[in-house]
């Protein structure tokens, strides 16, 4: 069998799904001081600054706003996938009713874009959020870690864990009275349960937050690429969305 030339070796993995370059050698995503060995990632990015989530909550705490946060966010060493992905993504919509919506992490529409739930998937949300007449002057949308994984994967739960005081503050800053958990990290880093979507979903449970006042109205939901995939699905989030609805009413 004649071997590939490089070139027919690099078609077959676009084929097989890859859709961009990475380090020559596997990097250890949980490890806050691993090294990330790639030039293109580095010329991206600026070099990490040797801060963990845990050195990071009193900084936090003195920031006013949520443009500070995501500021500070921008230049967090602690996770590896800030020197692979293009930008960090900020939140999208206005929330004038107090709802928050979560996601795990971003597409690689949001990743171009610079803004949560962007491209395909955030039209879809749009046109189903419209359709019980919500829209993103209802809203804001975010996600637990604003880097996009490589390769679309869901964040590992040490990625989720150290962006997780970031999520605090966001929360802390925003105040809604209502957060929809739209993946299931999301769910599992602030419900605290590994239970599958599809059994969380459908009511309403207290969030509780760190320095905050009071709990917090929380409500899983499918994220929003699967809707297009399980009829299921779609009937679920449609009931979902008129809960939502009737408890902003």
């Amino acid at each position: 069998m004649a071997s590939m030339d490089d070139l027919q070796a690099l078609s077959l993995q676009m084929d097989w799904g890859a859709d961009e370059a990475l380090a020559a050698s596997p990097v250890v995503r949980w490890r806050v001081d691993a090294a990330v060995d790639a030039p293109a990632a580095q010329a991206r990015s600026p070099p990490p600054l040797p801060s963990a989530a845990a050195d990071a909550r009193p900084e936090l705490a003195a920031i006013a706003t949520i443009g500070a946060l995501y500021d500070t966010w921008a230049q967090f060493g602690g996770c590896g996938l800030r020197a692979t992905a293009t930008t960090t993504v900020r939140p999208s919509g206005k929330g004038a009713r107090h709802v928050l919506m979560l996601g795990d992490a971003p597409s690689a529409d949001d990743d171009r874009a610079g803004l949560a739930f962007s491209g395909p998937s955030g039209a879809m949300l749009d046109r189903v959020l419209a359709s019980a007449g919500l829209g993103r002057a209802d809203i804001s949308l975010a996600h637990l870690v604003p880097w996009r994984p490589p390769g679309n994967r869901p964040p590992s739960e040490a990625e989720l864990r150290v962006c997780l005081p970031f999520v605090y503050r966001l929360l802390q800053l925003s105040a809604p009275r209502h957060v929809v958990l739209m993946g299931q990290g999301a769910a599992r880093m602030l419900l605290g349960s590994d239970e599958r979507l599809s059994r969380l979903r459908g009511h309403w449970q207290e969030l509780t937050v760190p320095n905050h006042p009071h709990p917090i109205s929380a409500m899983a939901m499918a994220p929003a690429e699967s809707w297009l995939r399980s009829p299921a699905s779609k009937r679920d989030t449609w009931n979902d969305l008129l809960l939502l609805r009737s408890s902003l009413d």
